[in-house]
């Protein structure tokens, strides 16, 4: 079993992440950063996902600004992460959402992670748009026996 996630789906998550008020709060309480493959993009992905604890919406056009140390930087990793921050910005409003979070779910990662995301799918499926948010926020976190990490 695979405790990494690869290739497009972990560039797919992110996007989501970062654009996505629908499925960023799904994939962040399904995944953990360190289940990105490498250094850079576990770094982005806290970022990202502490602006959304912190905001409690997407990042969006902010990544860059999330970003600016390491892209203001003169070497590789800085080349990598702006490479990465374009394909994110241009991949916006293109990435469908509901394969990208059944790839996640048939991916090979813990099976921890798959229960919360499942979970997590099947409160956003219960949720009704005529009850208010907090209401809604609530009864979700109960439903899933879910109260977000410090």
């Amino acid at each position: 079993m695979s405790d990494k996630l690869t290739g497009a789906l972990q560039e797919n998550l992110l996007t989501l992440l970062c654009f996505s008020a629908k499925s960023a709060t799904l994939i962040r309480n399904a995944v953990e950063p360190e289940l990105f493959s490498s250094p850079l993009y576990r770094e982005i992905v806290a970022r990202v996902v502490d602006f959304l604890d912190r905001h409690k919406a997407p990042c969006g056009e902010h990544l860059p600004d999330l970003l600016e140390d390491i892209l203001n930087r003169k070497d590789q990793e800085a080349e990598l992460a702006e490479r990465l921050v374009v394909s994110v910005l241009q991949m916006q409003g293109k990435v469908n959402e509901d394969y990208v979070v059944s790839q996640l779910e048939d991916s090979s990662v813990d099976s921890a992670s798959k229960r919360r995301l499942s979970q997590h799918r099947n409160c956003f499926r219960r949720a009704t748009l005529s009850k208010p948010r907090l209401s809604w926020t609530r009864g979700c976190a109960r439903a899933c026996n879910y109260s977000r990490p410090a």
